[in-house]
């Protein structure tokens, strides 16, 4: 899993759009877009801004996925009461799988409403 997986998936557990990431760092969502797909190289001090963004530490975002546990502080995905999510399976792979659930709900939604 790469920084920019790591910082994707993050950010999709946290609930949060790239754009609203981007503004909070202070750069466009392309920008932060390369960030997540690896075209972009980041520096330490964009990595912690990143973070800070989604209110984590760069050691849990350089670590995630190489632990099945997580610390989320609020946010729409805060599923246990202490703020400790952890993940029996490979959660880069789960994301991905709700991501793609998601995509085919809105067509099908799309596709009823139509």
């Amino acid at each position: 899993m790469t920084i920019g997986d790591k910082i994707k998936t993050v950010r999709m557990m946290k609930g949060y759009s790239q754009e609203y990431v981007a503004k909070k760092i202070g750069i466009t969502g392309p920008a932060f877009s390369n960030i997540e797909i690896n075209k972009t190289d980041i520096s330490w001090s964009r990595l912690n801004e990143i973070a800070a963004a989604l209110e984590t530490t760069v050691s849990e975002l350089t670590t995630f996925g190489e632990k099945n546990v997580f610390h989320i502080s609020g946010g729409v995905n805060n599923l246990c009461g202490n703020g400790v999510v952890y993940f029996p399976i490979d959660l880069f792979t789960f994301v991905q799988k709700v991501e793609d659930m998601s995509i085919r709900l809105a067509e099908l939604e799309k596709k009823h409403k139509g």
